[in-house]
């Protein structure tokens, strides 16, 4: 069962000859058959739903390991690895089963860059993982980010309601089947986690906090808790508020050990950071519950002491005509007068008559982010390294058919470095590079843009 929910397209390959036949076919070295990948992912998915998995992986581990050591092979030409990339994709048209294909390959990308950084084989700042990180997900395919941003919620949703034990046994699962050894998986599980982290921000501090509350309100209901013990709940002033905060400290302070020792952090910090922490939020829930009250106290008086007086409407305007005609007209509030030179320019580029529905929704992404960003006509100037050769040398894959795009073009004030890089589908970045150019090239230097936008022809 193990086994099974780990590496299903594993499984079926075991228990199915037909099935490992066609595997062996395509990964055979004398016998390389690239027809074969359909007849094998067909057979791998269809086996999967028999066995009534949900979340099927139409490949193999070892299948993704070797596509991922050839993809990230720079001795292999480019032109073979496309056609690895275009041989695989082609094998089926099922959205659903490609979308989990990249999602199994970029996985395994990910796993690999986690693991290095884990085992500090590859050092980095914080800053520069975090880039690398967001980069990553700005290169996955349109349909596959809400998937990604989903997991990440999910997975630092478990490890906040966890203490951090999430990983621990997740990797005590997979150290199980793979073969790999515990502290291994440990340091790819944190590493994948924080990797998380990374990607959503602020939203990720907010699923974690939310999980570590579902986790301390579902105890609580269950009557696993100090609040309002020992007869604390009817004790009032000082004395009362001590009480409460001492218990709810002694709470704080459990789980303040629980999670020290989940995350391997040291139990003492954890125990006095939790004892401060439950005790200071009994406080000052406490204090704005007062504060609440006498508010609530205040403008109950207030209402029932005052009379409410309305006056009619533009009382206060002039009833001399005279003087009405003098007063200028003022701007609507918020109204800002512009020249010419400060109003900015809009840009509108394009679609391509033979794009289809992915490249004009990438196409859409495109001037959506340029629109929000700040953007000002600037000299591109192209020095040092590519920015494909900075994107694979950070340890990430370029789908076949696409091109490293500067997110912010150069031509409008971006950056040529890491955290301003993204895949695109080559016909759109190509397109909109030189329509964008086309628009600008006769507008001075530091010419603010507005907005951007996409449109038919």
């Amino acid at each position: 069962m193990q086994a099974r929910a780990v590496g299903p397209a594993d499984f079926v390959r075991k228990i199915d000859p037909t099935a490992d036949a066609y595997w062996n076919a395509v990964s055979s070295e004398d016998s390389y058959d690239p027809a074969a990948y359909q007849k094998a992912i067909a057979r791998s998915v269809a086996g999967q739903l028999q066995l009534g998995i949900n979340q099927v992986q139409p490949l193999p581990p070892s299948v993704v390991k070797n596509l991922v050591d050839t993809l990230n092979e720079e001795r292999v030409p480019q032109r073979e690895r496309d056609e690895v990339l275009r041989d695989l994709f082609a094998s089926t048209s099922d959205p659903g089963v490609l979308a989990a294909m990249a999602l199994q390959l970029s996985d395994e990308n990910q796993s690999r860059i986690a693991r290095s950084i884990a085992n500090n084989a590859v050092p980095i700042p914080a800053e520069e993982r975090v880039s690398r990180n967001l980069a990553a997900f700005d290169a996955l395919p349109l349909p596959l980010k809400p998937l990604v941003a989903l997991n990440d919620t999910v997975r630092l949703m478990a490890d906040g309601a966890t203490f951090g034990y999430a990983d621990k046994f997740a990797a005590t699962m997979n150290s199980l089947i793979s073969g790999s050894s515990y502290e291994e998986e440990l340091a790819a599980a944190r590493a994948g986690t924080q990797d998380a982290r990374d990607r959503a921000g602020f939203a990720g501090t907010a699923s974690e906090m939310l999980g570590a509350y579902l986790n301390g309100s579902g105890l609580g209901k269950a009557g696993i808790t100090l609040a309002g013990r020992f007869g604390t709940a009817t004790m009032e002033g000082l004395s009362g508020l001590l009480a409460r905060a001492g218990l709810m400290g002694v709470e704080g302070a459990g789980y303040g050990i629980a999670e020290a020792t989940g995350r391997d952090q040291p139990i003492g910090g954890g125990a006095a950071s939790g004892f401060f922490g439950g005790a200071g939020s009994n406080v000052v829930a406490e204090g704005l519950g007062v504060v609440s009250r006498k508010a609530t106290q205040w403008l109950k008086r207030r209402a029932s002491s005052s009379e409410e007086i309305v006056e009619p409407a533009g009382a206060e305007a002039t009833s001399d005509p005279a003087i009405a005609e003098a007063t200028p007209t003022l701007p609507a509030q918020g109204a800002v007068p512009t020249s010419p030179a400060s109003a900015g320019h809009d840009l509108h580029i394009t679609y391509m008559p033979h794009w289809n529905a992915a490249q004009r929704a990438a196409a859409d992404l495109k001037v959506k982010m340029l629109t929000e960003a700040v953007t000002v006509v600037s000299q591109a100037v192209r020095k040092g390294t590519s920015a494909r050769k900075i994107f694979k040398a950070a340890g990430f894959l370029i789908p076949f058919g696409h091109d490293i795009d500067h997110v912010i073009d150069l031509q409008l004030g971006g950056l040529h470095q890491l955290s301003n890089f993204a895949i695109l589908d080559s016909s759109v970045n190509r397109s909109a590079g030189k329509q964008i150019y086309d628009l600008i090239k006769n507008l001075p230097i530091g010419t603010v843009i507005n907005k951007v936008t996409i449109g038919e022809r």
